[in-house]
């Protein structure tokens, strides 16, 4: 058995210059960022977020949240919650670099445990700085960084995660695997399994 995670388009997910993809998209320049672009689905555990930036709004009023993507429950029409609906595919690393800090939800259900979420990657790709669930492949893949990490469906430990990121903007992913790597690394399985007969 081999596993293929996920790779990204570098075409598309790079750094880009984050004020002007925050004016491409009308979002406030002067004031921190953080946000998600994916699926908004109460089984990603999105209630997590809503709630950790309620709370982390307190300290910071200035902060806002970005949000984009299907969702299945309304988003409130909170202060600072600003809410871009589906984006188009080429749209999403424009958000992405607009954001100081991007968050991958999850819980920790089947899906929280064996997906590898794609997202990661696409943020990793822009050198955006990143807070994740700790579960599943991403507790595997930021087991050297754990302040990167919070307890899935812990509002109190998201909001520290972010409250951390906000201040230490590493972005030390090292390299992250494009399409055309994991095509070679296909070849080599099949070059591998020929090889046996």
């Amino acid at each position: 058995m081999a596993v293929l995670e996920n790779a990204v388009r570098k075409d598309l997910f790079k750094p880009l210059e984050k004020d002007l993809c925050r004016e491409k998209l009308n979002l406030p320049l002067k004031v921190p960022l953080i946000g998600t672009a994916g699926a908004l689905y109460r089984n990603r555990g999105i209630r997590t977020l809503l709630h950790a930036f309620r709370e982390l709004k307190r300290k910071r009023p200035d902060l806002h949240l970005v949000l984009a993507g299907p969702r299945d429950m309304g988003i409130p029409p909170w202060d600072g919650v600003l809410d871009l609906g589906v984006l188009p595919p080429k749209e999403v690393p424009v958000l992405l670099n607009a954001l100081d800090v991007a968050v991958i939800c999850n819980r920790e259900n089947d899906f929280g445990r064996y997906c590898f979420p794609q997202k990661a990657r696409e943020i990793m790709a822009c050198h955006v700085p990143l807070v994740s669930a700790r579960v599943g492949s991403m507790e595997e893949l930021f087991r050297d960084r754990p302040s990167w990490l919070y307890e899935p469906e812990s509002a109190p430990s998201l909001a520290l995660a972010l409250e951390r990121r906000l201040k230490e903007q590493d972005t030390g992913y090292g390299r992250v695997p494009e399409w055309s790597d994991l095509a070679l690394e296909l070849e080599k399985i099949f070059f591998s399994l020929t090889g046996r007969r």
